[in-house]
């Protein structure tokens, strides 16, 4: 009595890594489509059939974990039970409902792990998918608070630039009043200055004309008073000429 599994279809030790799967399952199918060929209703169409299957399950590390799991845990609950035959050399018909077993049971396994993956594909693609809606609403969220927060700066800095140049602004034109009303003060200044000098010289001046004017009569005055007498000397002298010649005649 032998058991019959999918690495006894394949020709390999239940150990044998996934390259030596690999190459068994390339000399079986080369040497099954020979026979195909020359007998196309033959066993050699069973047993190719039953190889696919076999390499469908044990190329699949998750689908022949789960196969070695039923294989040597026979009594667990689901597993797929060996099937134990007499050997014979030729393949009768226990060999083809052995084998028809054994393909059945690799085709539900294999279903029941592609329906499984498929499932939990589907599923990490749905949260996948969620996963990144969720990321690209918090993404444009995030972006929408920063542009937010760049906006309310800019406009603070705006604000602040704004409220500087009128401060700036009003600077300027408190220092330009006060230059202004300091250039009026010292023109005023200078202008009333001028204006005194002017009345001071034109002063000045009006006295100056007052003294010589002053001094021009007194040097008529004197000059009259001279005058009167110059004329009151030769006045006296024309009578005493006169009382002279008259005690002369007399």
């Amino acid at each position: 009595m032998e058991t019959k599994s999918l690495y006894t279809l394949l020709g390999v030790r239940p150990d044998a890594s996934s390259d030596q799967i690999e190459r068994a399952y390339a000399e079986l199918l080369h040497q099954l489509k020979d026979g195909v060929d020359a007998h196309p209703g033959g066993d050699d169409r069973i047993r190719l059939i039953a190889a696919k299957e076999a390499y469908a399950v044990l190329s699949d590390p998750i689908a022949r974990q789960r196969y070695n799991q039923k294989l040597f845990a026979p009594q667990t609950v689901g597993a797929v039970p060996e099937i134990i035959v007499e050997s014979s050399s030729s393949w009768g018909i226990v060999k083809l409902l052995v084998v028809g077993a054994i393909v059945i049971a690799a085709i539900w396994t294999y279903n029941r792990n592609t329906l499984e993956k498929e499932k939990l594909l589907i599923e990490h693609e749905k949260q996948i998918i969620e996963t990144q809606v969720k990321l690209e609403q918090e993404q444009r969220e995030l972006q929408a608070a920063n542009q937010l927060a760049q906006q309310q700066k800019r406009e603070q800095y705006e604000a602040q630039a704004q409220e500087r140049r009128l401060r700036e602004q009003a600077l300027r034109d408190s220092r330009d009043l006060d230059y202004r009303l300091q250039r009026n003060e010292r023109e005023q200044l200078s202008q009333q200055q001028r204006e005194a000098r002017e009345k001071q010289q034109a002063a000045r001046e009006l006295q100056y004309q007052q003294q010589q004017e002053e001094a021009r009569q007194r040097q008529q005055r004197l000059e009259a008073e001279r005058q009167i007498e110059r004329e009151k000397q030769a006045l006296r002298n024309l009578q005493n000429e006169n009382r002279s010649s008259n005690s002369r005649y007399y």
